[in-house]
């Protein structure tokens, strides 16, 4: 009898064992397989600080460090513009543009343009627009639009350190407007061109 009765606890156990873990598991209170801890997998999103607050619609006022990253990312961004339009005279018009850097180190910004970002002096580069437009099949501009076309109507501090900014590019009255900002780099000094071009090649510059 004391044999069987062994027998008896024993399977008890056995079966008692497993259901003791499951409601272990179900009370709440976790089972540690692993000891070591396991690392946070949320990522913490900080919102972007700037300096100042424009009161305007602006917004807030970028950083220097903003202003500095976009100036060197775009020397490596190349604005590509091709697209067909109909014009009101019923004349098509295909343009194809390209805004780039040119790498040529020809600017070189003072310090009083500059110290804002704690440098003495800042070497820069030019830009330039390659445009070919032609109507119906006709070629009626294929050429290139630089800072020096407008040295006529820009002042001296300009002429010296400003760039050629990307356009901005519409249509009015048969005629491809293109509209320029020439400004010193890191800087908000400048000014507004527009450069209309009509359907027989004429290219015209005017201040905004």
């Amino acid at each position: 009898m004391a044999f069987s009765k062994n027998i008896i606890n024993r399977v008890c156990f056995i079966i008692s064992y497993p259901i003791l873990y499951l409601l272990i598991g179900c009370s709440g209170h976790p089972i540690q397989h692993n000891l070591l801890p396991k690392k946070d997998s949320i990522t913490k999103i900080t919102a972007k600080q700037y300096p100042h607050h424009d009161e305007g619609d602006d917004g807030p006022t970028p950083s220097l460090s903003s202003i500095m990253k976009d100036e060197l990312k775009s020397y490596k961004e190349t604005i590509k513009f091709d697209t067909f339009v109909v014009l009101k005279s019923k004349d098509t018009m295909a343009v194809k543009l390209r805004y780039f850097c040119t790498y040529d180190n020809k600017i070189k910004l003072p310090s009083k343009y500059v110290k804002i970002y704690n440098l003495k002096t800042f070497q820069t580069h030019s830009f330039i627009t390659t445009l070919k437009l032609k109507v119906n099949k006709n070629v009626v501009f294929n050429g290139l639009i630089k800072k020096n076309d407008f040295d006529s109507l820009l002042h001296i501090e300009l002429k010296k350190y400003a760039v050629l900014m990307s356009p901005n590019i519409s249509f009015e009255n048969d005629m491809l407007n293109l509209q320029y900002s020439i400004s010193i780099p890191l800087t908000d000094v400048g000014n507004g061109f527009t450069v209309t071009i009509d359907k027989n090649g004429n290219k015209k510059i005017v201040k905004d």
